[in-house]
């Protein structure tokens, strides 16, 4: 339903409502980080980002690089060394595991090589917004433009669009791009590129 007419507005009425809000609060002081967080010039995550070093968790936007991160509570998930595990996600089962003094953990995946390599793509992505090729290629050894060649031309729609600058050395983020990284990276998801979602596998 159109938004003129008391409905939901449609996407480009929510997008522009978006963009008007960041200018507002970019005007008072505030810098946009991406996914539509705000901080104020000061914070000390704008200085991290500026030089490469904030970080995209599951939750939001930390200083803390490739540190674990312990999730507490039903259904939490947490993030240690090259692994991902959800607690339980029912009350009852929760308790029973504490009670027992096992963990609460209830499933989990382990990433492997090719996981490594789109992590810290999506990661690179989602914090500074820019992906230098070396960078991936020595930590990895891989050439950049052969090894992500599909994902390169899938960009190429979002790149016409204004989302993202491709260049000859590197991935960036235009400032539009910066309100939708999300979307810019799944398409390093391999979860997406596959015909069945990968779900949390039991470990």
């Amino acid at each position: 339903m159109p938004g003129d007419q008391g409905g939901t507005p449609e996407r480009s009425e929510t997008l522009a409502l978006l963009v008007q809000g960041i200018e507002r609060l970019v005007a008072e002081g505030y810098v946009h980080t991406g996914m539509g967080r705000l901080v104020l010039s000061s914070d000390t995550l704008v200085a991290a980002q500026r030089r490469g070093w904030s970080q995209r968790c599951l939750e939001d936007y930390h200083l803390h690089g490739d540190a674990d991160c312990i999730g507490f509570g039903v259904g939490a998930i947490s993030h240690v060394a090259d692994g991902y595990y959800q607690n339980g996600r029912k009350l009852p089962d929760y308790y029973a595991r504490l009670d027992a003094g096992e963990l609460a953990i209830c499933r989990g995946y382990e990433l492997n090589a090719d996981d490594r390599v789109r992590r810290d793509v999506i990661q690179r992505l989602m914090g500074s917004g820019d992906v230098p090729y070396t960078a991936i290629e020595k930590r990895h050894r891989i050439v950049f433009r052969n090894y992500f060649a599909p994902e390169l031309l899938a960009l190429q729609e979002m790149a016409g669009d204004g989302l993202v600058d491709i260049r000859r050395d590197r991935i960036a983020l235009t400032p539009p791009g910066r309100l939708l990284p999300n979307r810019l990276a799944m398409v390093f998801d391999g979860a997406f590129s596959e015909s069945k979602p990968r779900y949390l596998q039991m470990v």
